[in-house]
């Protein structure tokens, strides 16, 4: 699931827990630092290619674009508990 998206349903349910966005690409990490901004969201965009990255700490790993309907549904109820 993109981040972005994790994001946004955060803000929705009043989480205030910061959303880490990695996007090698810089026209997509600018993209996503406006929408972040304009949508007023508890965001950090890196433009970094997330594999290259050695030691990354996090709770939980997006990958945008790679996920198929039935894993994106378990992410959901087991991080939203939907």
């Amino acid at each position: 699931m993109p981040g972005i998206v994790v994001a946004i349903i955060l803000k929705n349910m009043k989480n205030s827990m910061n959303v880490h966005l990695y996007e090698k690409s810089y026209h997509k990490s600018r993209f996503l630092e406006e929408v972040s901004e304009k949508l007023n969201l508890n965001t950090k965009v890196f433009q970094k290619n997330i594999f290259e990255i050695k030691n990354l700490e996090t709770d939980y790993n997006v990958k945008s674009f790679q996920a198929n309907a039935s894993s994106f549904r378990f992410s959901l109820w087991k991080f939203f508990k939907i």
